[in-house]
């Protein structure tokens, strides 16, 4: 029986109430131990992790056999495309990334190029993005978004490719089907960067920083857009411009590159000098296909490469364990959820690892769900995204009941308190004089969408008698009306607000009463059983 197996009837026994959480726990530390300690079987054809290599150290001396640095490397390599594999589901597959990574600079440290064209040709394509624009649109930015979009549109971007460098400053080269000269510049107001010289005899924009933290925007081409941190960036002009090394000329890069998909949706290289380099990629065609290769160059871990077949089958085993009860849920709305699980599960089961010559490769594939993913996503965001703008407005709202719950409480006092006029006669109980609504205009004026912060608006005798203000920043205004003594008072608090710039104003109100058997003697504040809302997010 394997160690899979093992795993499994051990949770069977677990979830019947044979073994408790913490035998359990025992049981399969041991387990975990005994196959640890027992030698690797599959030395010629293992079982595997998925892409992307991250440097290792060498095991430190005395540290035992199984906690060896590079199979905790290939795990948490598999760990990495499994991941990347979710994040990239929706999208088709081409040759188109493959190609603009190989022309990526040489020096890179990570570098990766994702083919975006494929997305556009999906039916549930334009029902997702309408939400997007909607969301884009009711955010603070959105004057400045909508514009974008529509010289933009997310339909006519085509591949993405990106940069980083052994000292930690990366670029991106966006293509697509726009107008780059029109595109720009409203890019540039949105980012808040200024025009400067040309970059290369390009046109180009900069956030007026210094060094490193200068972050610059480039017209690379029509319909192309570079973008990143200004010696990235100029390197990778220079490699897209052939005039410095590209990754089709780095030959550790190229012998990774040989053993993956390089005409795949996502492919991606890294490594360190010295240390190990790879590649890996994630395509769709019927199916989700991860690959990925590791080549090590440090001696030290070259003698580690034995283990990591042993090391990977019980990470495998723990992960399928970790599975075994995902997505089982009655609720409708998980569902797509329970077919992420399932395609994992599947992903993890048919995970393979292959000795190579100094490195290893790592194979995975899994059954896409039925409609494909980005079409189930693309379902749940056209209800998701909208009723999430829904949620945010209404969190709004907490404001409008908070502050009219504190004017209440304030009027109340202010009703039940003895007041003497400057005769010295009693005054019969009344709410404070009436108080138009402040501040004047609207919330949408202001760059965030909220009225400033102003301690003077709040400086009235009105407010003041309520012991009302707001000393931060805020969505709403706010008015308070009043009339009558004793039974007779009434006051009305309320709240305003366009919680979404679109010229709609939401309404909340609290209403009070003086009490029946108020008197000279003794006044009490009866208020309305329920405020009052109109409108409340649009």
């Amino acid at each position: 029986m394997s160690i899979a197996d093992e795993l499994a009837k051990l949770n069977d026994l677990r979830t019947q109430g044979v073994l408790t959480d913490e035998e359990f726990e025992k049981q399969k530390e041991k387990l975990l131990a005994d196959e640890g300690s027992q030698p690797s079987t599959n030395a010629g054809s293992t079982p595997a992790a998925a892409p992307a290599a991250a440097p290792a150290s060498p095991t430190p001396a005395g540290a035992k056999s199984g906690s060896s640095h590079l199979p905790k490397v290939l795990l948490g390599v598999f760990l990495l495309g499994a991941v990347g594999a979710l994040i990239f589901l929706f999208l088709g597959s081409s040759s188109e990334a493959g190609a603009l990574l190989k022309r990526m600079p040489a020096t890179s440290q990570i570098a990766f190029a994702v083919d975006l064209s494929a997305i556009t040709s999906d039916p549930a394509f334009e029902k997702s993005t309408s939400s997007l624009s909607a969301m884009a649109a009711a955010s603070p930015q959105g004057p400045k978004v909508k514009p974008l979009l529509e010289a933009m549109p997310i339909s006519s971007l085509k591949a993405l490719a990106c940069t980083v460098s052994a000292k930690e400053t990366g670029a991106c080269l966006l293509k697509g089907d726009f107008d780059a000269a029109t595109v720009a510049p409203l890019i540039a107001d949105l980012a808040s960067l200024e025009s400067v010289s040309d970059v290369r005899n390009k046109k180009a924009w900069s956030n007026g920083k210094e060094g490193k933290n200068e972050v610059k925007l480039v017209i690379y081409a029509d319909g192309a857009l570079g973008a990143g941190e200004s010696e990235a960036l100029d390197g990778l002009l220079a490699a897209l411009d052939g005039e410095a090394k590209t990754i089709a000329d780095n030959g550790t890069f190229t012998q990774a590159l040989g053993q993956i998909d390089s005409g795949a949706t996502l492919v991606f290289v890294g490594g360190k000098d010295g240390q190990a380099y790879g590649a890996g990629s994630i395509g769709l065609q019927g199916e989700l296909n991860v690959q990925g290769a590791v080549f090590v160059e440090n001696e030290k871990l070259k003698t580690q490469l034995p283990m990591a077949s042993t090391m990977f089958e019980q990470g495998k085993a723990q992960a399928l364990l970790e599975l075994s009860g995902a997505g089982q849920t009655p609720k409708e709305a998980m569902a797509m959820f329970a077919s992420y699980a399932e395609m994992a599960r599947e992903l993890v089961e048919s995970a393979a690892l292959e000795e190579l010559d100094g490195g290893l490769k790592i194979t995975a594939s899994a059954k896409l769900p039925d409609g494909g993913l980005f079409a189930q996503a693309a379902v749940m965001s056209a209800v998701a995204i909208p009723a999430f703008i829904k949620y945010q407005r209404r969190a709004k709202t907490s404001e409008a009941i908070d502050q009219l719950d504190k004017i209440y409480k304030g009027a109340s006092v202010y009703y039940s308190t003895p007041y003497v006029a400057n005769t010295g006669q009693k005054l019969p109980c009344q709410f404070p004089r009436k108080q138009v609504c402040v501040p004047a205009g609207s919330p949408c004026d202001y760059p965030d969408k909220k009225y400033p912060a102003d301690p003077a608006i709040w400086n009235t005798p009105t407010w003041s008698a309520l012991s009302f203000q707001i000393s931060d920043s805020h969505y709403f205004k706010y008015c308070f009306d009043a009339e009558g003594t004793l039974k007779d008072a009434t006051f009305r608090a309320t709240a305003h607000a366009d919680l979404d710039c679109d010229g709609t104003w939401s309404t909340f109100q609290r209403i009070a009463f003086g009490d029946e058997q108020a008197n000279f003697a003794e006044c009490a504040l009866h208020g309305a059983p329920a405020m009052f809302v109109d409108q409340e997010t649009e």
